[in-house]
């Protein structure tokens, strides 16, 4: 199901591009929030972007990426990556490597951060139906997804005070 919900994101998403330091987007992450974020980021800022979906897929990405563009961010889990070391591995293969290694919550708020936009949704983080039905809207709009609960709701809305807020589910 995790794997369906993910190739549905990628579709979805990938269906409409929108420029950043980065030439490429890796993402080494088992959650879906993580991969979501990722993809849309990459979207707005017009990179490509990968994800792993496991350790195999890792080795053959290594093969597939696009040596003239060698700067790469590559967006990791700290409690769940796909696979350990990918960043040896790419600088390896002489990339330049940006780790962005947090949790889920703070990976969003961070690409936010580096992301130019004046609006951002915000929008539960517990049904992945959620995020499918805003990611190719916000992508469009220039409207960045943001994901809160009771958890970090405090941190998302430091964040966000100074942005037109769309609020999208329950």
């Amino acid at each position: 199901m995790k794997k369906k919900i993910i190739l549905l994101l990628l579709l979805l998403i990938l269906a409409i591009p929108i420029v950043s330091a980065a030439d490429q987007v890796i993402i080494n992450s088992e959650e879906w929030q993580d991969i979501y974020n990722g993809i849309v980021y990459a979207k707005m800022h017009n990179l490509h972007v990968k994800f792993l979906k496991d350790y195999r897929s890792g080795v053959k990405l290594l093969k597939q990426l696009d040596t003239s563009k060698k700067d790469i961010l590559l967006i990791e889990s700290l409690e769940n990556p796909v696979t350990s070391n990918y960043e040896s591995n790419l600088k390896q293969q002489s990339f330049n490597v940006e780790k962005l290694k947090e949790d889920s919550t703070n990976i969003n708020l961070e690409l936010l951060k580096r992301t130019d936009v004046d609006k951002v949704i915000v929008l539960d983080d517990s049904f992945g139906h959620n995020a499918i039905s805003v990611g190719s809207y916000g992508v469009a709009s220039k409207s960045f997804p943001i994901f809160a609960n009771r958890k970090n709701i405090n941190q998302v809305k430091k964040q966000i005070d100074d942005k037109g807020i769309i609020l999208y589910g329950k």
